[in-house]
């Protein structure tokens, strides 16, 4: 039998903890021309197994030895090298006290953010990205910390540490790693450098030598070839995929995500300073209870994917025999020699790329029963089925895969702004046309039980609905503000905001970054579902009033119309205390009340509140509510659908932004206006507008009356109008109107109406 016939002597000459170095290294060959050697550590949890406390210690050392030299702890900015010394540098950022944020470099392309671009120039995968652009301290502090698993030319640093010098000179870096073998002549080079770059460059090691690695290159060709000629053996292909396989996917929610692909906020690649450190701890322990480890346990982590699974690790292991690794786009041959740490190799393809190579070591070599697969990104089931197979191959019983991303994207809102309390049934329901569904609606069909065909509007409505927003900007921010003030005049501080959905949702958001601007108030805002007939999502409210059980809850929606929706709160409100013990308000906070209906509203007149215009691409991209029999359960949410094929032209963000920037603005007005505010008088004044409309032009039913202009321009977009009733043909305010009248060939009439601008008035299909 052939084995790799190689030599590695090293020598250590400093080791400032008196460590064994048996315990941390080992060396292999790999198939890498520019570098055949690697040296394999086997605490890093990256090629070989070990615990997970094991990890993280390699970083608390060397953020140990870090701070007793550096005993004035100003803070800087921890940078860490992908793939290998991802963990290790979260670690020691983890472990260093201060003022200190942390990344590491990323093999990975996200658009729009700028990156500082350089090489590794030995590795088999050279470009490397530093998102920097989230940092602070960068900016503003004097001292870079680089980390790395092992420094041996420091080539990659200098790299590095000149691209910085370009942007943000610094007065220090400091070169971090577990092994340093820098040379004499690297080190005269590194000086050179210093002065070239008028700075310090300082290293910290838990072991520092040299060594001298030597290799018989016929051994690695006979190997390769031995290990070929096994794997093309039938026996052993037939016996490739033996042992059954339990699948478990497991979906942990990381709370905060990065770009359109959902990478996790928190992984280091984008940036994370203290505070967020100490949140992605709290996420991990929060989301490790649904992990069951029993029996010998492999945490396996993916690429640069490393230090969540491995805090995951440590979370549970108190629990049992927890280990931890990783995989790697590094070759490394395998070999029997009794003395060579790769004992097998596994090849798959990238979760994250499908044309970039990956492996994992060692694992039919172990007797584990049980493995948990950490990939960071959502896959197709079909993308898993290597590892699947992988898997079939070792004694592990139990492969549980463990999705760190975003279940599916249900909204383009940003994740601390709302938590929609919904059923995503985008794959279980289709749009029909609005002739249609008036026909099933008429014919006694209830409108919940389907959506129309999401509006997509014109290039001439949209510029109009960009102008209308810049107009209304600060009148919309003075509205948002003055709801706000009365509602926490009304109730406190200790508040819930539930937002009807869905044209609530955006006035939610609005008021909760209101209130979190103005007074630090970070409130729990929730979107639920509330249908007129049908009421309030029950299921929902329960999940509310259980995680908030003293809290006082604050409905809140975009405008009151005829007040059908306040009606429908009001008997809502009291089925909930009945079913609950607890008091409700069905006080609906609203942006607009011009019929009288509330009196928690911030203007009490009939204005375009541009949110009304586009309908789902400025509310999230989240269709109407549904709750039909055949996709709802007895105990799931009522449901909507995400409409992802509007992305391109999705406006919530901006909507939110523009609104936003106003509020400081109006401060001042806002107090004038508030302070001998007790509460307002709710009149019922949209009554007799409803009532006259109702007589005047024989409308048979009430619910084809719908005044306002929000309740209008939804008449327009997802109905069949017969008409449009408006106060003034000239009002300038409802250009949006008469354009999308136009665009429908609907008749635009001027009548006699006191509370409202506008009214439209829905088409008998009996008369169609």
């Amino acid at each position: 039998m052939n084995y790799l016939n190689f030599k590695c002597d090293i020598n250590i000459n400093d080791n400032p903890l008196d460590l064994n170095i048996d315990d941390f290294l080992e060396v292999a060959v790999r198939n890498n021309p520019k570098r055949r050697f690697l040296f394999i550590s086997k605490t890093l949890g990256k090629h070989l197994a070990c615990r997970p406390t094991d990890v993280d210690d390699l970083g608390k050392m060397i953020a140990s030895i870090y701070s007793n030299k550096n005993l004035d702890l100003k803070g800087g900015t921890v940078i860490s090298f992908a793939e290998t010394a991802t963990c290790i540098g979260h670690s020691v950022f983890d472990y260093l006290n201060g003022d200190y944020e942390f990344i590491h470099t990323t093999r990975e392309e996200l658009e729009g953010l700028r990156s500082l671009d350089f090489l590794e120039t030995h590795s088999h995968a050279t470009n490397h990205n530093l998102y920097f652009e989230n940092l602070k301290n960068i900016e503003n502090k004097e001292e870079v910390i680089l980390v790395d698993d092992e420094i041996t030319t420091a080539n990659t640093c200098i790299n590095l540490i000149k691209e910085i010098q370009n942007i943000y000179p610094k007065k220090k870096y400091t070169i971090c790693s577990v092994f340093n073998w820098v040379s004499k002549e690297d080190l005269e080079k590194i000086r050179g450098v210093e002065q070239e770059l008028d700075c310090i460059i300082d290293f910290i090691y838990l072991f520092k030598g040299d060594f001298k690695f030597s290799i018989d290159e016929c051994s690695i060709k006979s190997t390769e070839n031995r290990l070929n000629i096994e794997k093309q053996n039938p026996e052993k292909k037939d016996k490739l995929i033996a042992n059954e396989l339990e699948i478990n996917y497991i979906s942990v929610d990381m709370d905060e995500y990065v770009g359109n692909k959902g990478y996790v906020k928190y992984t280091g690649a984008w940036g994370v300073d203290k505070n967020e450190q100490q949140k992605l701890k709290e996420i991990v322990k929060r989301e490790s209870s649904k992990l069951k480890v029993s029996g010998k346990t492999l945490f396996l982590g993916t690429e640069e994917f490393m230090y969540i699974p491995m805090l995951f690790a440590k979370e549970k292991e108190n629990l049992g025999e927890v280990y931890y690794h990783s995989t790697t786009r590094s070759p490394i041959i395998e070999s029997c020699r009794e003395d060579y740490p790769i004992k097998s190799k596994f090849t798959l393809n990238s979760f994250y790329n499908n044309d970039v190579v990956n492996y994992v070591y060692n694992i039919d070599k172990s007797d584990f029963s049980e493995c948990f697969l950490f990939v960071e990104l959502n896959n197709k089931k079909e993308d898993y089925s290597q590892i699947i197979d992988i898997f079939k191959q070792t004694s592990i019983k139990k492969l549980n895969i463990v999705c760190c991303s975003q279940n599916k994207e249900f909204s383009t809102y940003c994740k601390d702004d709302v938590v929609f309390l919904l059923k995503d049934i985008s794959d279980l329901i289709k749009e029909e046309g609005n002739k249609e569904r008036e026909i099933k609606i008429q014919n006694g069909r209830h409108y919940s039980e389907m959506i129309p065909i999401e509006y997509e509007v014109s290039e001439q409505y949209l510029s109009l609905y960009y102008k209308k927003l810049n107009e209304t900007k600060e009148r919309l921010a003075f509205a948002i503000g003055l709801m706000c003030e009365k509602i926490i005049k009304k109730n406190g501080r200790d508040v819930v905001l539930v937002s009807l959905a869905r044209a609530g949702t955006p006035i939610g958001i609005l008021a909760k970054r209101y209130l979190k601007k103005r007074y630090n108030l970070n409130l729990k805002h929730y979107t639920v579902s509330i249908i007129r007939d049908k009421g309030i999502d029950m299921n929902a409210m329960r999940y509310i009033v259980k995680n908030h059980p003293t809290s006082i809850i604050q409905f809140i929606d975009g405008w009151t119309g005829k007040g059908t929706i306040s009606r429908e709160l009001d008997k809502a409100c009291l089925e909930l205390e009945r079913r609950f013990d607890k008091k409700f308000d069905s006080t609906l906070a609203v942006l607009a009340d011009p019929g009288g209906y509330s009196s928690l509203y911030g203007v009490r007149e009939d204005f375009l509140i541009p949110s009304a215009c586009l309908n789902s691409t400025v509310s999230g991209l989240i269709s109407r509510t549904v709750l039909s029999d055949d996709i709802i359960g007895e105990n799931d949410f009522h449901g909507a659908k995400f409409y992802s094929h509007l992305k391109d032209k999705d406006e919530s963000m901006n909507y939110i932004k523009t609104i936003e920037a106003c509020f400081e603005c109006q401060y001042k007005h806002i107090d004038d206006s508030i302070i001998n505010w007790s509460e307002d008088l709710i009149t019922r004044d949209g009554d007799k507008d409803v009532f006259n409309i109702k007589e005047r032009y024989n409308v048979r039913d009430i619910n084809f009356i719908k005044p306002g202009v929000g309740e209008t321009t939804r008449v327009l977009i997802r109905r069949v109008p017969d008409k449009i009733l408006v106060r003034d043909l000239n009002d300038k305010s409802l250009q949006h109107i008469f354009v999308l009248a136009n665009e429908k060939n609907v008749i635009v009439e001027q009548t006699n109406l006191g509370a409202y601008r506008c009214c439209g008035v829905i088409k008998s299909m009996k008369d169609v």
